[in-house]
């Protein structure tokens, strides 16, 4: 499983990183190239566009040039001897205006292109050495009649003066040609391939680009060539920072996918172990929520599930003691009822058979008041076990009260436990409820007796009783230990007990009463502050619609 969690992140997020980067890389080769030409463009169109405005200056200083005296002599063979009278003949036209100092080389031909005459002038201080290609105007007589032409070769800052900027990188130069010429020689280079305007050639072992545009008038071509080193070398650089990145990217990736699929698959393994060892029967062991968010969820959704499967368990197994205790119950009821009725008819009998009944009348008639009253309660308990005390009949709920505490009344002073005064507390309602007297009177006795085992000596018991429009209130209390919260949430839990000689039964019996009459039983503690016991049970008028319980841990009242 590691392996596929493994896989599954490295196809799905590293591998495409991967791809994207290999495609970004292998495009840089080309950027380079492309910056450099889109800055030559920009300088082309510059310097184009300045050599147009100039030209229009240049061009009519040049026809100036084509319609001199001198130049029409010159073209027609008359009037000049030599190249220094010709000089002498044009000072006049360049000595002041645009072309002053800037004329190199004047050669004038004739209509069939004979050269007439050839002079080189010198430039002057301060212009830039370099030179254009030579330009040409016709040349006409006054009359409009051509007989001939000029080549006038000027120096190039007439149509690229010094102050403009050539884009590109540093070492781009800008050039011009005659149309049908290559550059000139500005740099000792062999000729560009060229395909479009666009040529690549190497220089000294390094790549150069070379880009030209041709122009109808002048016409000249415009060449800008620069080194691509500049351009690339930066790219480069970046190409191997970023492989470099990339690689680490990788390794990275591959280290937190591999940590990754070990938190993922770690936690599962441990859930896999657990859940075979609840499979097992071992309900008892949980999982460590950890992993991801959602492993972390899996894992405390397991350990609710085992604690509610424990629970589940648990009560399975107190409902199957439950029965097995209330058919134990049922049994011994019987058996104990049959005896009883044997020791009352042996009583009768043993009364019958004596010389003076009267010595033993009293303890007889006791001893069959008690076999009446025992008799009463397994037949009480028997029929709250059936769920039948609808014909019960009423009873006095102080008068029970009264009769319980005076059956235990030896036994707490026995004990050194004060039982206190019944406190009766009328709020307009009766005493009389419905319900079986023998069974609600051994329910007050369990909770006293219940009581003063929760005491040391010197402690106090007490009961109280309210009635009211609903029914009516019984609170049995005591200055006993009190129970901690975890006691006091398995109270009443059938065969839970604190007491080492206790069975845990009373409790749960006395509850299961209240609750077959209508009613419900509460308890409130803390431990050190003792402990109430509270039973409601319904008047008559409600005893047929009420009948709930709440839990032992809580009392609102």
């Amino acid at each position: 499983m590691r392996l596929r969690v493994l896989l599954t992140v490295l196809l799905g997020g590293i591998a495409p990183l991967a791809l994207w980067g290999w495609w970004t890389l292998a495009t840089m080769r080309d950027t380079g190239e492309e910056l450099l030409r889109s800055r030559m463009e920009v300088s082309l169109d510059e310097a184009t566009r300045e050599i147009g405005l100039r030209w229009i200056t240049v061009r009519s200083a040049l026809t100036d040039v084509a319609e001199s005296p001198a130049v029409r002599s010159a073209v027609a063979g008359a009037g000049i001897a030599d190249g220094a009278d010709f000089r002498s003949a044009l000072e006049p036209t360049l000595a002041s205006g645009l072309l002053r100092g800037k004329v190199h080389r004047i050669v004038a031909f004739d209509r069939t292109g004979a050269r007439r005459l050839d002079v080189r002038l010198p430039l002057a201080p301060g212009v830039s050495p370099g030179l254009l290609p030579p330009l040409r105007r016709p040349v006409h007589e006054a009359d409009g009649r051509l007989v001939g032409g000029v080549e006038v070769t000027l120096a190039s800052e007439l149509l690229l003066p010094s102050r403009l900027r050539v884009g590109g990188s540093r070492g781009t130069v800008l050039a011009v040609a005659g149309v049908d010429e290559t550059a000139p020689s500005l740099l000792p280079r062999p000729p560009a391939t060229e395909s479009e305007g666009v040529g690549r050639f190497l220089l000294g072992g390094e790549a150069w680009i070379s880009m030209r545009r041709e122009l109808r008038d002048p016409e000249l071509a415009v060449i800008v060539e620069g080194p691509l080193a500049p351009f690339e070398e930066p790219l480069h650089q970046a190409r191997r920072q970023a492989l470099l990145g990339l690689a680490l990217a990788l390794g990275v990736g591959a280290v937190v996918a591999l940590l990754l699929a070990r938190a993922i698959v770690s936690p599962l393994r441990e859930l896999a172990v657990t859940v075979d060892r609840v499979a097992g029967g071992a309900f008892d062991v949980e999982v460590r929520p950890r992993g991801p968010g959602e492993v972390a969820r899996v894992g405390r959704a397991f350990n609710q599930m085992t604690r509610g499967l424990r629970r589940t368990l648990d009560r399975l197994a107190r409902q199957e003691r439950l029965a097995a205790v209330g058919r134990f119950a049922a049994s011994l009821a019987h058996e104990i009822r049959n005896p009883l009725t044997a020791v009352r008819l042996d009583l009768e009998r043993a009364v019958e058979a004596m010389d003076d009944p009267r010595r033993a009348s009293v303890l007889v008639q006791r001893a069959l008041h008690e076999i009446d009253r025992l008799d009463r309660t397994v037949g009480g308990t028997l029929r709250v076990a059936r769920g039948d005390v609808s014909a019960a009949g009423f009873v006095d709920l102080e008068a029970l009260i009264t009769s319980a505490t005076e059956r235990v009344r030896s036994r707490f002073a026995a004990r050194g436990v004060r039982l206190e005064d019944i406190e009766v507390r009328n709020d307009g309602g009766s005493r009389r409820v419905p319900g079986d007297a023998a069974v609600l009177e051994r329910v007050v006795l369990n909770l006293l007796e219940n009581a003063a085992d929760a005491c040391e000596a010197g402690g106090r018991v007490g009961v109280r009783l309210r009635t009211t429009a609903e029914g009516g209130v019984v609170e049995v209390w005591d200055s006993g230990r009190g129970m901690r919260p975890e006691e006091l949430a398995r109270a009443g839990e059938i065969l839970y007990t604190t007491r080492p000689d206790g069975t845990g039964v009373g409790l749960h019996w006395a509850r299961r009463v209240v609750e077959a009459h209508g009613g419900r039983l509460r308890l409130r503690s803390e431990e050190g502050s003792g402990t109430v016991v509270r039973f409601e049970l319904p008047s008559p008028r409600l005893g047929s619609s009420r009948n709930g319980t709440e839990p032992a841990a809580r009392d609102d009242a």
